[in-house]
C-alpha cells in the first residue's frame, strides 16, 4: 500500500460530531473527485482509486440525504481499478446545491466552483474540508523519496480557496499547472503539517520520522 493510500485509510475512520462537519467534508469530495449527471434528473458520480473513500461518500451522502446509491469498481488495464459512486434520488440536487457544485440563481442553474461559505464556519468544518479535498484528489509521495504532497483542483477559484484556507491554519502552500489544472502543493514541513492538520496523525509521525532518518544519513 502506498503512502498516500495509507492515510486515506486512516482518515476515513475519523468520526464525526455534526452534520455540518460530514457536509463539510463531503464538500470536498464533491468538488475534487464528483461530478453532476444527468439521467433520472440530476444526481452525483464520483471516482476515486480508494475503496474505503467511496465507502465513506455513500455513507457520508445517505447519512445526510434520501439517496439511491450504488457502488461498483471499474478494472482498468495496469492501473487500479476505480471505485465509481452514483448518487440517485430526490435528495441528489438538494446535495449538489448545498455543496456548491450546482448554483440556482432564480431557476437559472449553473456550475459552481468553490464551497459555500456557511460550510466553513469554524476550525473543524475547515480542517473537514480540507481532509474531503485530499481524499478526493490529493497524493503525497513517500517521504524516504521526497516531500511532496498535492491536490488537483477543477478551478483556479477551488485552488485559491484551498490555499485560503490552507493559511489560516499557518500551511503555505503553491500552485502549478497541470494538463490545463491548477494543483495546488505543500513542500516539507507544510507537508507533515498538513498531514496532521485533517487527522492523519500516524502519517504525520512516519512522515517525520522517516525524513529524520533521510537527513542523519
Amino acid at each position: 500500500m502506498s503512502f498516500s493510500s495509507s492515510a486515506k485509510e486512516d482518515l476515513v475512520k475519523i468520526r464525526l460530531k455534526t452534520d455540518l462537519v460530514r457536509l463539510a467534508l463531503l464538500s470536498g469530495l464533491v468538488h475534487t473527485c464528483g461530478a453532476l449527471t444527468i439521467g433520472r434528473g440530476r444526481g452525483a458520480i464520483f471516482s476515486t482509486e480508494t475503496l474505503a473513500v467511496g465507502k465513506l461518500i455513500v455513507s457520508l451522502s445517505t447519512q445526510l440525504y434520501q439517496l439511491e446509491p450504488t457502488i461498483e469498481l471499474s478494472e482498468r488495464e495496469r492501473r487500479r481499478p476505480l471505485t465509481l459512486v452514483t448518487l440517485l434520488g430526490d435528495d441528489a440536487e438538494k446535495l449538489l446545491l448545498d455543496t456548491g457544485l450546482l448554483l440556482n440563481n432564480g431557476g437559472e442553474f449553473s456550475i459552481g466552483e468553490v464551497v459555500p461559505a456557511r460550510l466553513l464556519v469554524d476550525e473543524e468544518c475547515q480542517r473537514a474540508f480540507l481532509r474531503g479535498a485530499f481524499l478526493g484528489s490529493g497524493s503525497c509521495t513517500n517521504p524516504y523519496r521526497g516531500y511532496h504532497l498535492e491536490i488537483v483542483a477543477r478551478s483556479a477559484a477551488f485552488a485559491d480557496q484551498l490555499i485560503g484556507v490552507l493559511a489560516s491554519f499557518g500551511p503555505e502552500a503553491k500552485t502549478m499547472q497541470r494538463r490545463e489544472k491548477p494543483v495546488v502543493y505543500l513542500k516539507g514541513d507544510d507537508v507533515s503539517a498538513f498531514l496532521a492538520l485533517v487527522g492523519a496523525n500516524g502519517s504525520a509521525l512516519k512522515f517525520e520520522s522517516a525524513r529524520a532518518e533521510r537527513d542523519f544519513r
